[in-house]
């Protein structure tokens, strides 16, 4: 009798053999590109379209289910607004107790992707936001929510929760972007490697409930 998708990967994973290879595919952005323009096929629309469309490819489903760990911040110390500058061009704000960051993107139909025009942090007084952003984060879990999108998914995939980017590689993609981020390495290394202290150690209980979930 053959593995199922499932089986296949959990087999890799644990130091095994498969009997086939394990063969799993991230098809969100072909699916919600397809959906954004209208011409998704109808039997891949609905709650449950992504999960078909993988089986239909005979493909496994891995990424995207609910966090493991909810994070949250004081509303009214932190908040995210967003307004449209034109139908293309987004301004974000991002408020914190130490100030208030900007960051512009733009959609791009052709690709149907967003690229960023403006990183909020411009210049090492920023950073000051960046590190409340992260001192003001509470976490916890969301185990449930995980283990039922993983026994909806069965056979056909492995919900693998997508934890935070690291504390360097958020600040390049997130927050800096790369030209700003060499910048202030290289005029500031102090102010930027207490950024990174601080946010290391203000995830750490995010990765405590992370090893701590009912989940392999």
């Amino acid at each position: 009798m053959s593995m199922s998708l499932r089986e296949r990967l959990l087999a890799v994973l644990n130091g095994g053999r498969a009997d086939a290879t394990p063969w799993f595919t991230d098809l969100n952005y072909w699916y919600h590109s397809r959906n954004q323009n209208g011409i998704l096929p109808s039997e891949f629309s609905g709650p449950d379209g992504l999960l078909a469309l993988h089986k239909n490819l005979r493909v496994g489903i891995y990424v995207y289910p609910p966090p493991l760990v909810n994070t949250k911040r004081d509303p009214e110390l932190f908040n995210v607004t967003a307004r449209q500058r034109d139908d293309l061009t987004t301004e974000i704000q991002i408020k914190t107790p130490e100030g208030v960051l900007t960051q512009v993107t733009k959609f791009c139909p052709a690709s149907c992707s967003t690229a960023v025009l403006e990183y909020p942090v411009k210049t090492v007084s920023d950073l000051k936001c960046v590190r409340a952003w992260y001192e003001g984060a509470t976490y916890s879990p969301n185990y449930e929510a995980v283990l039922e999108c993983d026994m909806s998914w069965g056979d056909c995939g492995v919900a693998l929760p997508l934890l935070p980017r690291t504390p360097l590689a958020a600040l390049h993609v997130e927050w800096i972007g790369l030209t700003n981020l060499v910048e202030i390495l290289a005029e500031n290394p102090e102010e930027l490697y207490d950024t990174i202290k601080v946010m290391r150690r203000a995830e750490d209980e995010l990765y405590r409930l992370v090893c701590a979930a009912p989940y392999p």
